[in-house]
């Protein structure tokens, strides 16, 4: 007893209130509680519902446990919710300290949380609730017990994204119930699509926890529709250096790629919501980030984006015009266009149809259409030149707006522009839709499509492109972003390519990283840098990088390029056929003490190495990791994607997403006569290229101990990717 005492979790005057029987009985609130009263399942705490603890843990109710005290002794640790509104792993991601310090959650909200504004629940907002009932604020009592006692009786709203009289208007079966309306939404109501709020459009909600993703689109769209915007800017020649307007930005679906990618105060975003993006800060981005890259947001709806005083390289608008008149389009892009740079875009969505809307004002959550006239029609009485995209979008149709039209990419260009983005694996069907909704330049003869295709490049859609390379600029004030073309480890690759690989390992790495800055990231077959300059915003703070490479040359280029402290690179003596020939050829360990790195990457080595030397260098990788950390790795995989692309490539369907010839990229002969790794017949030597099947990896990662988390099909097979060679997420077992 004397622990629950202490826990401040039982309420004696609360449990007195709730039970009058008990107060009749002259029994003791707490010796009736642990007698009698948990197996009845009374509660001892307005925020400990033991009925719900019970039933969402059948260990303990088949154990016959006091739930509270489990709770206490073993439930915070292991992270169980004692009550439908308060979410114990969400709180934590609140307050971090609370579970270095292996503080119970619950009772940290109870006593400190609650007056710091630490929310308990993704839908309930404590400072949003005692903003809009300063009454209650006065009292100086706890909001969430305030709410559940009576708040939500007199229709106090929890959140700003879930009205309570809208929500019982719209169930009469949960109003006549006279049950609380957001705990029946937590239960029930988002399984049975029930809409929490007049401009919410629930649709197929994942989880209580996609509620912010929701609220912009279909939550199973979310990391899709960031993906797909991030890789059309980039396509349009966004770079690190820009200055980037997210018009709308929401729950930052696009904006938590870009905010990684850009240089520090080159984001800003525009949003009236401004809990969707206090809800992406804390839940998807982290604070670290936050001060690391210090994006600007305003909260103004008057469509003004002069506020910032800043001229933008590029605005980006999506899923906004689909829910306003002509009137607001009109003052948006005239807004637009006077915080726009001369040589600047204007990249957004409009829906197409064959009627105009006739209203005006803001229309949400309904959708509006206009015809493709009367869009062009708009973007011309602003002073602005106007183009569609083929780009892919599910619903709307995408469009590049300009002050002068020279700065419109030339038309065939734009035919490239059709909408590669990530493909999931979790999504069984979804390479076979991508084939279905994914346009391809089908409108070009073979001819123009090859010409268009060798000779793309960023220079003709980023007219800073040449001036950059022959600059050298800097990315930071202490590290080279590109070397010179003649130091690039790959050869013909680009300066937009190179920007293109770092951007897109920058977000692989974010997203594979607990901590998002003091990282200790090792980089096997670093080259001449390129990832380093990835990891370089990872390891402020306390963290470095090893780059570890079997040329001499590139090591020495990287020891004179990069500034020493944070970044440190090895000569490793091993002999390649590719890269290093007269070297030692004795398979030994790296001069890497273990357990000692939270990332390990290495692109494009495993595909230049010999069965022994995968199968010895990947239990490496096991060796140094630490228990939590990560390998992103690159191979060529020969699976079923690969199998499908060869029958594409047999009836002349290939050279779509990357330069490849007829038959190139076809691995039929063994790898030095191993069965699981082959290589291609025009290699001269099998390090050239090596690729491996489906049990080859699988005994890889057996061995190593590793299993996958993750896996990103490369457009060498024909397919909608973001990196040539297959892309691979690996975890310690």
């Amino acid at each position: 007893m004397e622990l629950i005492v202490d826990s401040s979790l039982f309420d004696p005057d609360y449990y007195l209130r709730s039970y009058p029987d008990v107060r009749l009985n002259g029994q003791h609130p707490l010796v009736h509680f642990v007698e009698w009263g948990w197996k009845e399942r009374r509660n001892p705490h307005p925020l400990f519902d033991t009925d719900y603890y019970l039933r969402n843990n059948a260990d303990i109710a088949n154990e016959q446990i006091n739930p509270l005290l489990h709770f206490l002794l073993y439930g915070a640790k292991e992270k169980r919710n004692p009550h439908p509104l308060f979410d114990s792993r969400y709180y934590l991601e609140e307050c971090p300290e609370v579970e270095k310090e292996e503080l119970n959650p619950l009772v940290h909200f109870i006593k400190e949380g609650c007056r710091a504004y630490h929310n308990p629940h993704p839908l309930f907002d404590v400072r949003f609730y005692l903003e809009k009932n300063p009454e209650v604020a006065q009292l100086e009592v706890n909001p969430l017990i305030h709410f559940l006692e009576q708040g939500w009786k007199e229709g106090r709203n929890p959140h700003p994204a879930f009205d309570l009289n809208y929500y019982l208007q719209q169930n009469p079966d949960v109003k006549q119930a006279g049950v609380n309306p957001l705990i029946h939404f937590i239960e029930h109501g988002w399984k049975e699509k029930r809409s929490p709020h007049p401009d919410f459009p629930i649709g197929n909600l994942e989880s209580v926890e996609a509620f912010s993703h929701a609220f912009v689109g279909p939550s199973s769209q979310f990391d899709f529709m960031g993906a797909t915007q991030f890789s059309l800017l980039w396509s349009l020649g966004l770079r690190s250096y820009h200055f980037l307007l997210d018009f709308g930005c929401g729950a930052l679906r696009a904006g938590r790629f870009f905010i990684q990618y850009l240089q520090k105060g080159r984001y800003f975003g525009i949003e009236p919501n401004r809990w969707l993006i206090e809800e992406a800060i804390k839940h998807q981005l982290g604070l670290d980030t936050i001060r690391l890259k210090k994006p600007v947001f305003d909260h103004n709806e008057r469509f003004c984006a002069e506020v910032f005083g800043i001229d933008f390289d590029f605005i980006l608008a999506q899923s906004i015009f689909s829910h306003t008149g002509s009137d607001l389009i009109i003052l948006a892009l005239n807004n637009f266009k006077r915080s726009l740079k001369d040589d600047g875009l204007i990249v957004c969505t409009f829906m197409e149809g064959e009627e105009d809307f006739k209203g005006s004002g803001w229309i949400y959550p309904e959708i509006v259409r206009y015809k493709p006239e009367t869009i062009h029609s708009i973007a011309q009485s602003a002073g602005l030149f106007i183009r569609r995209l083929k780009w892919y979008h599910p619903r709307q149709s995408w469009f590049l707006l300009a002050k002068d039209e020279r700065r419109l990419p030339d038309p065939k260009v734009l035919e490239l522009l059709s909408g590669i983005v990530l493909y999931e694996p979790e999504f069984e069907e979804g390479w076979k839709r991508s084939k279905t909704i994914i346009p391809m330049l089908q409108n070009l003869q073979d001819q123009e499509k090859n010409e268009l295709l060798n000779s793309f490049s960023y220079a003709q859609i980023d007219p800073f492109y040449i001036q950059l390379d022959k600059n050298h600029v800097r990315r930071t004030k202490n590290i080279c972003l590109i070397p010179s073309e003649k130091n690039r480890r790959g050869g013909k690759y680009s300066y937009g390519e190179w920007a293109h690989v770092i951007g897109i390992f920058q977000t692989l790495i974010y997203f594979n990283l607990e901590k998002k800055m003091a990282n200790k990231i090792l980089d096997v077959g670093c080259g001449t840098g390129l990832l380093a300059m990835a990891s370089e915003p990872y390891i402020q703070d306390g963290g470095y990088y090893v780059g570890l490479d079997v040329s001499k040359a590139d090591i020495q280029f990287c020891l004179s390029h990069y500034p020493h402290g944070q970044f440190k690179f090895i000569h490793f003596d091993l002999s390649n056929s590719l890269y290093a020939p007269d070297q030692n050829s004795n398979l030994r360990p790296w001069p890497i003490e273990s357990h000692q790195f939270d990332l390990v990457t290495a692109l494009s080595v495993w595909t230049h190495l010999r069965e022994e030397e995968a199968r010895f260098y990947f239990k490496e990788i096991r060796r140094v990791l630490k228990s939590q950390g990560r390998a992103i790795i690159t191979f060529f995989f020969l699976d079923q994607i690969y199998k499908e692309s060869l029958l594409r490539r047999s009836f002349g369907e290939q050279g779509r997403f990357h330069r490849t010839e007829q038959g190139k990229w076809v691995f039929g002969d063994p790898a030095y006569g191993s069965e699981h790794w082959r290589c291609p017949q025009w290699v001269k030597i099998p390090e050239e290229a090596i690729g491996v099947d489906e049990q080859g990896l699988k005994e890889l990662m057996e061995e190593a101990g590793l299993r996958q988390l993750a896996y990103y099909p490369g457009n060498w097979k024909e397919i909608p990717g973001i990196f040539f060679q297959d892309i691979f997420v690996f975890q310690p077992e």
